[in-house]
């Protein structure tokens, strides 16, 4: 108990300042304007959560200078704080978490206004430390140094300091969330109030080392880092988090088709010179690959019927059946691995738990798609001809598994220093004769060869994925098992390809129907569509072309496209639906070249339409 008044004075002092945290301080001096002190520290999860704001905090008056684009920035992503980083990370058993150090500014505060400089203290602490210390108030913020030692401790007015995430936004309201949700059911020893969080301070004034311009206030100081640490944050590339993610079962999927070591060359996986695997480019209808990381994801997400954990509410009972009934139809598991799996799922609704697979779970699904998609998609790559002929000419170059490979697999940047040291080592090596011109042979192949844009590739297993399950009866064949049905449907590819169906410039080679005008290329400018639907229109294309081919000859194509356009039963229910996804492509065509009155008679439209399907399957069959 205090003893006098000039005691309490100094016990209410005290009080409405922050407990001390211990600091080392530090100075990032690279720039050519002046360096910016900073002091690292580590503070109690539940004084965080309830002591450092959200840039969205700030009142709005201190705001009104602030650039649409730098309101934008300020902005949370609530539904992204709380469903993946509270839910399906934070909340997360199964997962490893971790949040790096946040940055916070210390703003000087008066009522609801952020002042434009720090000022002097509204009062002194009292501070009994010794000699050893150095003490500096900047404003109502206290940093004591202890000068031999490198290390310090600071403390702020809870009323007039403002403590503001610059950098971290989204994992400081993450942790608020979460912290929020637990706090009535913690005892102590629970993992919250053990778990402290590293912070940087930053004090915009020169007491501390920091010159900012004084003719500017502190607000703008403030806005011009915060815009800038968000501007070179860099979102990690989607291929790297394929590659890297082991919490995610279609990434984990993906990795079964790559080798484990860059140049492991093996007929069970894609060779890694071959893909594109270092950047988010997804094309390669250039370059040196054959496909990319992208653009496997894609066709793993096809064969996994677009089933997604991050797609659903990992709360809700519901959807979580739901999602655990679509993948486990694709990948068959043992029982006891399913059961398992449902128990996992019960035990995780019970505890109002987000969902989530344990490890022994996610290898048993990366096993069975090695084991059961993993070889059929490899056999696309290896034995579909534009891919064959490709990878074949690159083995013979060496640029699978010998100095070429080396070569592609370094970053682009890197490449030139590669010849260089070659030239070190081999005063005859010659990059021209000995890189440039076989990389280009290769390159050469692609030409003319709809196998290499995105969009058909992404078709071609649309394809393979819609027709296997109907392998017991389709187009009236029956195959016993995938691999079987697998054999026959590589033929019927290659053989649409030896007729020239997949060549990107049909209509300039062979003088006759616009085959993919409409279906894959733009109605108006002809150029390549890249979307969804013409992904699905090539594919029913291709499943109408491969029909044909089975059950009719060159005399019945009229009689064919006439029961497709008047939906026979007869026909397979897969055709029929091929047809009416080609249909929509057909339509918008004619619209661009037909007059208003034939779009609005059916009987005209419909008579087009035939034609247009006609004179394409004439066109395949002559």
């Amino acid at each position: 108990m205090p003893n006098s008044p000039l005691e309490t004075f100094i016990v209410e002092a005290q009080n409405k300042y922050t407990n001390e945290l211990i600091f080392v301080p530090g100075e990032f001096a690279l720039s050519n304007m002046e360096a910016v002190p900073y002091f690292t520290a580590v503070m109690p999860l539940q004084d965080l959560v309830n002591q450092i704001k959200l840039v969205e905090d700030i009142p709005d008056e201190a705001l009104l200078d602030w650039s649409l684009e730098e309101l934008f920035q300020r902005d949370i992503s609530w539904d992204r704080v709380e469903t993946e980083l509270v839910n399906r990370y934070l909340n997360n058993p199964a997962k490893l978490s971790f949040f790096n150090s946040l940055t916070i500014a210390l703003l000087p505060q008066n009522g609801f206004a952020i002042e434009e400089c720090y000022g002097e203290p509204d009062s002194k602490l009292s501070s009994d430390k010794g000699d050893r210390w150095e003490r500096k108030d900047v404003g109502n913020i206290c940093v004591e140094y202890l000068t031999d030692a490198g290390i310090g401790i600071i403390r702020w007015h809870k009323d007039r300091i403002f403590p503001v995430a610059i950098d971290g936004q989204h994992r400081l309201a993450a942790l608020k969330a979460y912290y929020e949700e637990k706090k009535d059911t913690l005892m102590p020893g629970s993992p919250e109030l053990k778990t402290k969080i590293s912070l940087i301070f930053l004090i915009l004034d020169e007491r501390v080392g920091f010159k900012r311009n004084t003719e500017k206030p502190i607000l703008e100081t403030l806005r011009e880092i915060f815009i800038d640490l968000n501007k070179n944050a860099r979102n990690v590339p989607k291929s790297r988090l394929i590659l890297l993610e082991d919490q995610n079962i279609q990434s984990l999927c993906v990795r079964t088709l790559l080798p484990k070591k860059a140049k492991i060359s093996s007929p069970s996986v894609l060779p890694l010179p071959m893909v594109t695997w270092r950047s988010d480019e997804a094309k390669f209808d250039s370059g040196y690959s054959v496909t990319s990381v992208l653009n496997l994801n894609e066709i793993v997400s096809y064969c996994l019927n677009r089933a997604s954990l991050e797609a659903i509410d990992p709360l809700e009972e519901k959807q979580i059946k739901q999602y655990i009934d679509k993948i486990t139809a694709k990948l068959d598991l043992e029982q006891n691995v399913k059961k398992s799996i449902i128990d996992r799922s019960q035990l995780c609704i019970d505890r109002t738990e987000p969902f989530s697979f344990t490890e022994k779970h996610l290898n048993a699904f990366q096993d069975a798609f090695r084991q059961q998609w993993a070889p059929h998609i490899i056999r696309v790559f290896k034995e579909f001809s534009p891919y064959k002929k490709y990878l074949l000419k690159a083995g013979e170059i060496g640029a699978i598994d010998k100095m070429l490979a080396d070569y592609l697999l370094l970053p682009v940047e890197k490449r030139g220093k590669f010849e260089e040291r070659k030239k070190t080592d081999n005063k005859n090596f010659n990059p021209h004769l000995e890189i440039k011109e076989p990389l280009k042979e290769l390159e050469n192949i692609k030409t003319n060869e709809w196998a290499f844009q995105v969009v058909f590739q992404k078709a071609l297993f649309i394809n393979l994925f819609e027709l296997e399950p109907q392998k017991e009866s389709l187009f009236d064949l029956r195959f016993d098992s995938r691999n079987e049905f697998l054999t026959w449907w590589i033929v019927q590819m290659n053989d649409l390809h030896e007729q020239g169906v997949f060549s990107l410039h049909w209509k300039a080679e062979k003088g006759n129907a616009d085959l993919w005008l409409g279906i894959a290329n733009n109605p108006g400018s002809g150029s390549i569509q890249h979307s969804q639907a013409a992904a699905n229109r090539i594919s029913s294309f291709i499943t109408i072309c491969m029909y044909f081919k089975h059950i009719g000859t060159p005399e019945e194509i009229n009689n064919f496209v006439n029961d497709l356009i008047d939906e026979k039963e007869e026909l397979p229910r897969i055709v029929q639906n091929a047809f009416r996804t080609i249909k929509n492509g057909l339509v918008s065509l004619i619209k661009a070249k037909a007059n208003a009155d034939e779009i609005e008679d059916i009987k005209k439209l419909n008579k087009r339409i035939k034609q247009e399907i006609v004179k394409r399957l004439k066109a395949i069959q002559a």
